[in-house]
């Protein structure tokens, strides 16, 4: 008779599952299939087909993984299988290369852990756990004013993981006075002079998505445009251009000159020319479209009198967008010097708020929306739902 395993839970080196072997071979398939083809813009059917033979064998190797999860030589094949899928996907498709990189890393750690003794098995899990909540807890104490401990933590220690679970927005565990939801607004210009525009994040992309996953990530999106400089005071060349086109686009009457101006730092620049590339494929590239002009959109929540007075949150004035500036398809700024680059262009409400005044609800508000001006198009007439948050 057999002796129970003092440690159940520990690895072993036993056979993988066929299925595991099954899968290894028709991942590789996939990736041999795609590999040459992965650079290919825009993708083509030889990498689609290639991404289903891939998908299928991650399956498959994911069930074998599943029948003898202790087996360390199963692991190392689904690390391998996931390896391959990585090499087989199409560059353009950035979170199928996340899902796969993740998954080979966490097969060959699980290959690890396995081989630890009991205590060190709990101890690496508790490890785990106790980094994500300490992050957790980085994340809600990082807003001024905070200890330096705190602010060197949360920027250094726990970044990388905190950004990659989308946990790094104090907002995310408690809401004492929530901040303005940021969108981005593109409006591309095609060859034939029409305009469009395109809204991120918007709820009719998830009304099959019970748990809003999808929503909730455009949003991360959106949020991720939002890490600007911290200056004491505007660059005088950037006011000095800014008056120039005063004429046209005046300044916000209600908000300091100061905070009407954001520069967003080095790394939010290449994420914003990714983003315009992505929109400047989904509207027909090159051929169809000849620039892009992109504006980091503040949503400001009503205060408690407006909302009580019945005014709309959804309103024109207040959306609070700032120019991030004029493409081409392939991400390139157009016109580094423009004047109002980077600056708010201002829609600027002309009826009185119904708080404190007798103005019947639902009664229209008139505003001077200065965007439509700046963008030659109206967003609010374009695309009927406008609202996006």
């Amino acid at each position: 008779m057999n002796e129970p395993s003092a440690d159940p839970g520990r690895g072993d080196f036993s056979n993988p599952d066929r299925a595991a072997i099954i899968g290894l071979v028709v991942t590789a398939a996939g990736g041999v299939l795609g590999a040459p083809f992965r650079t290919n813009d825009p993708p083509g059917y030889v990498s689609v087909a290639a991404m289903a033979v891939i998908v299928f064998g991650l399956i498959v190797t994911g069930i074998g993984i599943a029948r003898k999860p202790r087996s360390i030589p199963g692991l190392l094949l689904g690390a391998g299988a996931s390896a391959l899928a990585w090499l087989g996907c199409h560059v353009a498709w950035d979170s199928y290369h996340l899902l796969t990189g993740v998954m080979t890393a966490v097969a060959l750690v699980a290959s690890l852990v396995l081989l630890m003794p009991r205590t060190g098995r709990r101890l690496f899990v508790s490890g785990l756990v106790a980094f994500h909540f300490c992050g957790v807890m980085a994340s809600i104490t990082s807003p001024a004013p905070q200890s330096w401990i705190s602010l060197w933590s949360w920027t250094t220690l726990f970044r990388p993981h905190l950004v990659f679970c989308y946990t790094n927005n104090a907002y995310q565990f408690y809401s004492p006075e929530p901040g303005p939801a940021n969108l981005l607004w593109f409006c591309i210009e095609g060859h034939d002079g029409r305009k469009a525009w395109f809204k991120i994040p918007r709820k009719p992309e998830t009304r099959l998505d019970p748990l809003g996953v999808e929503y909730f990530r455009r949003l991360s999106i959106t949020e991720s445009a939002n890490q600007n400089y911290s200056l004491a005071a505007v660059p005088q060349q950037a006011l000095d251009r800014r008056y120039q086109a005063v004429q046209q686009i005046p300044m916000h009457p209600e908000i300091p000159t100061q905070s009407q101006y954001r520069l967003p730092q080095d790394n939010v620049r290449r994420w914003i020319a990714s983003y315009v590339r992505h929109v400047g494929q989904m509207y027909g590239g090159a051929e169809k479209v000849k620039s892009i002009r992109l504006y980091r959109v503040m949503h400001q929540p009503l205060d408690v009198g407006m909302f009580r007075a019945g005014e709309d949150p959804f309103a024109k004035w207040t959306y609070l967008p700032y120019f991030l500036g004029e493409y081409d398809v392939d991400g390139n700024l157009n016109d580094p010097y423009d004047p109002t680059l980077f600056w708010l262009v201002p829609i600027v409400r002309k009826t009185p708020s119904l708080a404190g005044i007798a103005r019947q609800k639902g009664a229209p508000v008139e505003v001077d929306n200065y965007l439509a001006r700046h963008a030659g198009s109206d967003p609010f007439e374009e695309d009927t739902d406008a609202r996006s948050k």
